[in-house]
């Protein structure tokens, strides 16, 4: 089959150009995550090319990403692969089969996994502590520090690593630093408790990647390295300190050209009424593929924007499942087999951010399942 008619260009020396240039900003090794396949990238492109330049450490949300990660690291038995999310109590000998950390965030949660890792072995594990983002974690109380201090004794697991999660670091305003701060210091009380009863861990990690941009004093043993992986900013107007370069280029191609008379009208409710005589492109990418119907506002050109022959072009009418139309007035020789740039090096992904009133997190995932990643060659 021919190349298909939309398509994700993965650039992966940028990505490991990213990769080097966090870790170093960083001062500590990086914990890549590649959950939600890697962002939207790709696991199975994205991993391999981290684990070659050095990436020793990984993060995924649930245990059907690990062994999927597992399996697309063939003899890489150095990798370790941390779980951040629940595993159910009966996939326990999966945890042991690939070799998994297993994050722990409760003590009830802790227990009933427990009862089900077969007799003789034991899980690796991370401890969560919740120290504001009220989502999962062990409590920063003294009845918090006993039930940690109750799992760790317990053989069946091996308690290698203490981490926690800020809600507020991409916030670099005074609200966001102090919630940001009150967080580290509720760390630090839990860490001191559980040293004081003999409890240490041979990894702390709390920074994630806006942590890693702007808040230096919570670096412990390792980085927790996300959306800067990939090129983007961690938060909207956050200038990042290195440089990071976009790794995918999202595009689609022109299949169709045609005259829209003044008068009349395109798309899903006919939302958008030519005023003059005016050259429309169709393109072969719509909602199904993540390019979403809120990406195109009202549909009277005050949305997003595609970029035909270095021309942006203004989409109009309401994006439909699998198409979309733009103006391409200000491209006179557009041709159908044309490449449209939905967003990527040159064309960030934060104006679809802005038309949609999202994050250009959101935006990057949402590119579908269907839609091919293929290496953007040099």
């Amino acid at each position: 089959m021919s190349q298909p008619l939309t398509y994700a260009k993965i650039n992966l020396d940028n990505l490991i150009s990213n990769y080097r240039s966090v870790r170093r900003y960083a001062g500590t090794e990086l914990i890549c995550v590649t959950k939600a396949d890697a962002y939207g990238h790709g696991a199975a492109l994205c991993a391999p090319a981290l684990y070659e330049a050095g990436a020793r450490f990984f993060a995924v949300a649930n245990i059907a990403e690990a062994v999927a990660l597992r399996e697309c690291l063939p003899g890489a038995d150095d990798a370790d692969i941390i779980i951040l999310g629940a595993t159910l109590p009966a996939d326990a000998p999966e945890l042991i089969k690939y070799n998994l950390i297993q994050t722990l965030y409760s003590f009830d949660y802790a227990k009933s996994l427990a009862e089900r890792i077969p007799a003789g072995r034991r899980v690796r594990a991370h401890i969560k502590v919740d120290t504001g983002m009220n989502r999962l974690g062990f409590p920063c109380t003294d009845d918090g520090i006993e039930e940690i201090a109750a799992v760790c004794a317990d053989l069946r697991y091996r308690c290698e690593g203490l981490f926690s999660h800020f809600a507020c670091s991409d916030e670099c305003d005074e609200r966001g630093h102090a919630i940001t701060e009150t967080q580290l210091a509720r760390y630090m009380y839990a860490r001191a408790q559980l040293e004081r009863r003999g409890i240490t861990f041979s990894l702390h990690h709390m920074r994630n990647s806006a942590a890693a941009l702007v808040h230096p004093e919570s670096a412990f043993d390792m980085t927790r390295a996300g959306i800067v992986l990939y090129g983007l900013s961690p938060a909207d107007g956050l200038a990042p300190p290195v440089e990071l370069r976009p790794v995918m280029d999202f595009c689609t191609t022109v299949t169709h050209v045609h005259t829209l008379r003044a008068g009349e009208s395109l798309s899903y409710g006919a939302v958008f009424t030519a005023q003059r005589d005016m050259r429309v492109a169709t393109l072969a990418v719509g909602y199904a593929d993540g390019y979403i119907r809120a990406y195109a506002g009202t549909g009277r050109r005050d949305g997003a924007t595609v970029r035909i022959r270095g021309t942006d072009c203004p989409i109009i009418g309401r994006i439909c499942m699998d198409q979309c139309m733009c103006d391409v007035d200000a491209v006179p020789d557009v041709t159908p087999g044309d490449e449209a740039l939905l967003f990527g090096e040159g064309k960030p992904v934060e104006e679809l951010a802005r038309v949609a009133g999202t994050i250009n997190y959101e935006c990057v995932c949402l590119v579908g399942k269907r839609i091919p990643r293929i290496v953007k060659q040099k």
